[in-house]
């Protein structure tokens, strides 16, 4: 229910919000414009996100430990098609505390899932990563590296965010 009522809130300051494609794995709307492409890997930016009703993400900067992180890869271009129409990319994601100590990294997250017919030049692909339970309060960066497994081309973006204390129990009103 809190969750619910800051995103509300978020969203009564602009804050935007993603309709995706999860057999895909691409963001549908808002539709990217067909800009900046060409024969090098690229990626416009790295955004947060969390989870906000059926099928859409909400741009988001704050966490708990435990949590899923979506990750939107907007604007992505350069990936190279083959003869056959197929595409394939993959990404490797780190998560850093500030001080830079090494909380999560996973490599070749996507393996033979990332193999794909594109439609579209640019595409804005997402993944999710949960921040290990373990993870204590502060700032940390999320690094996602995409790379093009044809090519051997990549793109790497970051971002910021801030993981939360765990959730308080308040005592009941007497």
């Amino acid at each position: 229910f809190l969750r619910t009522v800051l995103f509300q809130e978020e969203i009564d300051q602009g804050v935007s919000i993603f309709e995706i494609d999860r057999e895909k794995g691409v963001v549908l709307d808002p539709y990217l414009k067909l800009f900046g492409f060409g024969d090098s890997v690229s990626m416009d930016q790295l955004i947060i996100a969390s989870e906000y009703g059926e099928n859409k993400l909400i741009e988001n900067s704050t966490f708990y430990p435990g949590d899923q992180i979506y990750f939107i890869m907007q604007g992505v271009s350069g990936i190279s098609i083959q003869s056959d129409g197929y595409s394939w990319y993959d990404v490797d994601v780190e998560i850093q505390k500030e001080d830079g100590e090494k909380v999560l990294s996973l490599v070749s997250t996507l393996g033979e899932g990332g193999k794909m017919y594109l439609q579209a030049n640019v595409i804005s692909p997402y993944g999710t990563i949960d921040v290990p339970s373990s993870a204590s309060p502060g700032n940390y960066m999320l690094y996602v590296s995409l790379y093009d497994m044809y090519t051997n081309q990549s793109v790497q973006k970051s971002a910021e965010f801030e993981l939360l204390g765990s959730d308080v129990d308040l005592p009941e009103p007497v």
